[in-house]
Order: structure tokens, then sequence, then C-alpha cells
């Protein structure tokens, strides 16, 4: 491998394509995150359909990922990525159009939505794995391709859902959603005419047997492989941890102790600003530093940020802690993501990386669900105590850990 790539010049363009297909397909979704429950809130009056709606949007988060690594697996990265554009478009582009034609059903609303987001979460788990290959290609080190993916990923948290609120105020709910449509079709537009990677070869059994047989491969290269074993592990218990502060802990805790929205939005953004840094210094300089340490100095930048949460600080300190933390955030998940790339073979890493998502996607709602319940239990003050002794607890395992010492870099090509 590294003499056939050493004999041929960088090819950057495919790698810049599909993280622009990341970007606009991410941004498109964060705008129909919010179009849709308007949508249903404010055509209907109900708060529990609005809630039944994003629940549907919600569960393919977990099918998706698990059982679509494998199908990209079998039908190749590329093909995966323009079929769950294609399919997702598709199914975002009918609600607008049922709605202003024939009219449009609950139930069908529902359908739509949850074969929408079933389609874009393996198409996201296929892109994911794709960037290995287009990382050699590019002759850029996987740390500075999987930073530059996070960024790719994040960016439209912060610029999505201010724009559907400026859009749903000019135009109907529904009609926003078509601009979700026309961001998929970007992407597979880019993506389709940008990426030109070689595929494997369909394997022989049939496809029923293949795809079960293959799905189980992956699992139990997972249980096997420490390593791998350990990175689902943090994965999913950083995601139970991380998921309910934006979202419950943080909310709550600016209500009662400076009853400030604005408040509560700096701080979210500090986090954010923070988190940013974090990857951007990864992607600069993290193929030179230790990767146990980083995997240690996540949970415990956040463990001590919510200790400083705890003690009720001045506001100035509180977004200082904040912006430590998030930059010690920042560089945990490229960091597994390369890991994960090194170790997995190239026909197992749909699958993987699927499994990888999958348990993220499980943990995020277990994980605001349970601390939704300890705020009503223990009080603001008490339930941050218990996070911060759950992320001490994680840097702890990850310091102490024996699996953790062979997270060494793969064998590396020359890459700048």
């Amino acid at each position: 491998m590294q003499t056939a790539l050493s004999a041929v010049p960088a090819r950057r363009l495919p790698l810049y394509g599909v993280l622009g297909a990341v970007l606009i397909s991410t941004t498109g979704n964060t705008v129909t995150q919010l179009a849709v429950p308007w949508y249903v809130l404010t055509t209907t009056g109900s708060p529990a359909r609005t809630g039944l709606a994003a629940f549907f949007g919600a569960l393919p988060l977990v099918l998706g990922s698990f059982f679509g690594g494998t199908l990209a697996d079998r039908l190749g990265f590329k093909r995966m990525s323009l079929l769950a554009d294609v399919a997702s478009g598709v199914s975002i582009a009918l609600i607008p159009l049922l709605a202003a034609t024939v009219g449009l059903p609950f139930w069908a609303l529902l359908l739509l939505v949850f074969t929408g987001a079933l389609f874009d979460t393996s198409g996201v788990t296929a892109r994911t794995a794709l960037l290995v290959d287009l990382a050699r290609i590019a002759r850029m080190r996987l740390e500075r391709v999987n930073s530059m993916e996070e960024v790719a990923l994040n960016v439209p948290l912060l610029i999505g859902p201010p724009l559907a609120g400026a859009l749903i105020a000019v135009l109907e709910p529904t009609q926003v959603l078509w601009i979700d449509a026309a961001s998929f079709a970007v992407s597979a537009v880019g993506v389709a005419a940008l990426v030109n990677v070689p595929g494997r070869a369909p394997r022989e059994e049939g496809v029923a047997v293949g795809y079960g047989r293959e799905l189980v491969e992956g699992m139990r290269f997972v249980a096997r492989d420490r390593v791998m074993l350990l990175l689902v592990v943090l994965t999913g218990l950083m995601g139970m941890l991380v998921a309910p502060l934006p979202s419950v802990l943080m909310p709550v805790y600016m209500s009662e102790t400076y009853g400030s929205a604005l408040a509560l939005g700096l701080l979210i953004a500090a986090v954010g600003v923070g988190a940013l840094a974090g990857v951007l210094l990864y992607a600069a300089v993290g193929h030179r530093l230790p990767r146990r340490p980083l995997v240690v100095l996540a949970p415990l930048g956040l463990g001590v940020t919510a200790i400083v949460l705890a003690t009720l600080p001045p506001f100035g300190i509180i977004v200082a802690a904040a912006l430590v933390g998030g930059t010690a955030y920042g560089p945990f998940s490229p960091l597994l993501t390369t890991v994960a790339a090194e170790r997995t073979p190239e026909e197992m890493r749909g699958r993987v990386f699927g499994i990888l998502t999958a348990i993220t996607a499980v943990a995020v709602p277990v994980g605001v669900l349970l601390v939704g319940f300890g705020l009503q239990a223990l009080g603001v003050r008490s339930m941050i105590g218990v996070i911060a002794v759950g992320f001490l607890a994680l840097a702890l395992c990850a310091a102490f850990t024996p699996a953790l010492h062979d997270l060494r870099a793969g064998a590396a090509d020359k890459v700048t």
C-alpha cells in the first residue's frame, strides 16, 4: 500500500468533496430537526404528537447506524452514500409535496421522517468509512481528516437552528424542508462527481445469509479486540454523560442560578467554541501528541468543569471553565475514530463505525432520561456532583486500563 501510494500524487478534491457533502447535508438536517416539530405543533397543537415525531426522527439513528454499516460494507462506501442521499432526499421532499397537494396524514409524516433519518444515518456511517480511503489518496493524516469531519458535523449545529428559525418566520415549515431535500441532492451529486475509489468485489454467498453473517463478524471483531471494545464502552459512557449537559443540566442550572436565557446561551456557546478549538488543535498537532493522555484528558477536563459549576462561582469563571472543558473534550471523537480506522480491516469498516455510532445513539437518550430524573430527585448541585464523579471515574479507568497502552498509531504513509 505504501509503495502504491508513494507512486501517485496527492488528490485532495475527492476528500474535500465528501467533507463538503457532510457539511451541506448536516446543515439541511438541522433545519429539518427544527422545522418538523414546529410544523406538527402548529398544525395539531399537540405536544404529545410533537414528541412522537421527534421520536420517529431519533429512533433510526440506532437502527441506521447498526444495520446500515453492514450494508455499506456490502455495497461499498460510495454507493451506500449515494443510495442514502437519494432515499433521504426523496423521503424529505415528499413531506412538503404531499402537504401542498393531496394532504399529509400524521402517520405518513411519521413514516417519511423515519425513512429519511434511517437512510441518512447509514449515509453518515458510509462517508466516515470512505474518508479513510480518501485520506490515503490525499496524503493526509487520519487525525487531520477526522478532525475536519468533526468540524463539518458540528458547524451546522451553530448555523442550522438560526437559519431554520429565520426561514420559518417567512415560509411555511414544510416549505423549509425543501432545503434539506436539496442538500441531499447536492451531497449526492458532489460525491458522485468527485469521488472515485476502487470498490471491492461482492461476496459470493446469498445476500440474506451473507448480511447476517457479516453483521455477526463485525460484533465479534469488536468484542475480541480489547482496544475496540474499550472504545465502544468509552463512547457509550461519555455519550451518556455529555449529552445531558446542554439539553437538561445546563438549562436547569442557569435557570436556578442566573435566571437568564442569555447566560445559558453564552455557557453552551463557550463549550462549543472550546470543543471546536480542541478539534482544530488536534487537527494541527494531534499526530505528535501521546494518545492515552488525550483520552484521559477529555473526561478529566469535563469533570473539573462540573466541579467548578457545583461551587456556584461568578459567571466569568463558569464561562472560562466551560471553554477549558470543551477544549479538553474536542479531540476525543476524532481520536477514537482514528484509532478505530487504524485497527479495523477495510472489509469491516462500515460495521465497526456503525456500531460506534449506534452506541452513541443509544447512550444519548438514556443519559438525558437518567439526568432528568436525577435532577428531580437530587437537585442541581447534587446531580452535578454525580456527573463530575462519573467523568473522573472514566478518566481514572482510561488512565489505568492496560488496553489503552495499545493505542499506538498504525503504519504511517508519507503525509502532510
